[in-house]
């Protein structure tokens, strides 16, 4: 029955969108302020990689990750609902760059 009801949960994209919002918040309370994490995130991918990249390419890099897995297991919730989570915040921060380059009105 429980699995049943996770099935019926999962058809629900506002179940997955609400789930990922959830494990946000969560981890920001385990680990801080998730642009924080990212800005070094990138710092150290800089140095491995050799070149630059900017905080919103690092969950981005981690989303590849949970597609990679999902093409192997496609039924799998939490990579569907990390996967979610890593763009709102890659979008989250690319958009906010965006934003504060636009003249104020």
């Amino acid at each position: 029955m429980k699995k049943h009801q996770a099935q019926m949960k999962t058809k629900s994209p506002f179940s997955l969108l609400e789930e990922s919002a959830s494990l946000i918040r969560e981890r920001g309370k385990q680990y801080g302020n998730f642009e924080d994490s990212f800005t070094t995130n990138a710092k150290g991918l800089e140095l491995v990689l050799k070149q630059e990249v900017k905080p919103f390419q690092a969950p981005l890099i981690l989303a590849i990750t949970k597609l990679t897995r999902l093409l192997f297991d496609p039924t799998n919730r939490d990579s569907w609902v990390d996967l979610i989570a890593y763009l709102a915040m890659a979008a989250s921060m690319a958009l906010r760059g965006k934003d504060e380059t636009l003249p104020k009105m």
